[in-house]
C-alpha cells in the first residue's frame, strides 16, 4: 500500500478524530515530513477549524430552535390551546439530545486549551524553588526571587546588554 492511498484515511483521523501527527504517524508508519506536507498542502488545519465551527455553531443553533419551540409551547399551555403532538415530540427529542451535544462542545473546546495543571505542578515549582537556593513554600520562594533578585541576576548574565529577538521565533 502506497502512501498516498492512506492520505484518505489519514486525513479523516486528524480533522475529524482529532488525532495528532504524532499519534498518525505511529499508528501508519508514516514521517512527520510527509505528514506536514500532507498538513499544508490539502489545508487540514483550516478543515479541522470549520468542522469544529460548524460543530459549535450547530449546538447553537439547535438549542436556539428548541427555545424557540418551548416558547410556542408555553404560550400555547398559556393561551388555553392544544399543542401539536408533533411539537412536543421535537421538543423532548432535542432536550434528550442537549446534554450530548454540549458535552461533545466541551470536549473540543477543553481539547484546544493547554494543561497548566501539568506544567505548574507542585512537584516542579519545588524543583524551581529548590534550583533558587530558598526557603519556605515554592511559590513564594519563587515570587521573592522575581521581586528581589531576578532583576540583579539579569544584569549579571546579560551585562545591561539589548535583547535581540528572532523574527521567526
Amino acid at each position: 500500500m502506497t502512501k498516498y492511498n492512506q492520505l484518505p484515511q489519514v486525513e479523516h483521523m486528524y480533522i475529524y478524530e482529532r488525532k495528532s501527527l504524532a499519534e498518525i504517524g505511529a499508528l501508519f508508519g508514516l514521517s512527520r515530513r510527509i505528514l506536514f506536507y500532507w498538513k499544508k498542502k490539502y489545508n487540514w488545519d483550516k478543515k479541522r477549524f470549520e468542522m469544529d465551527y460548524e460543530k459549535e455553531n450547530f449546538s447553537k443553533e439547535l438549542l436556539e430552535f428548541a427555545r424557540k419551540i418551548m416558547n410556542k409551547v408555553s404560550k400555547d399551555i398559556d393561551n388555553n390551546q392544544k399543542t401539536p403532538p408533533p411539537e412536543i415530540y421535537s421538543l423532548i427529542n432535542i432536550l434528550k439530545n442537549i446534554p450530548l451535544i454540549n458535552q461533545y462542545t466541551n470536549s473540543i473546546k477543553s481539547d484546544k486549551k493547554p494543561n497548566k495543571k501539568e506544567f505548574l505542578s507542585e512537584e516542579n515549582l519545588k524543583f524551581i524553588a529548590d534550583a533558587l537556593g530558598g526557603k519556605g513554600q515554592p511559590r513564594e520562594v519563587i515570587r521573592n526571587y522575581f521581586l528581589n533578585d531576578f532583576y540583579k541576576d539579569h544584569c549579571k548574565i546579560y551585562q545591561k546588554r539589548p535583547i535581540y529577538w528572532l523574527f521567526d521565533s
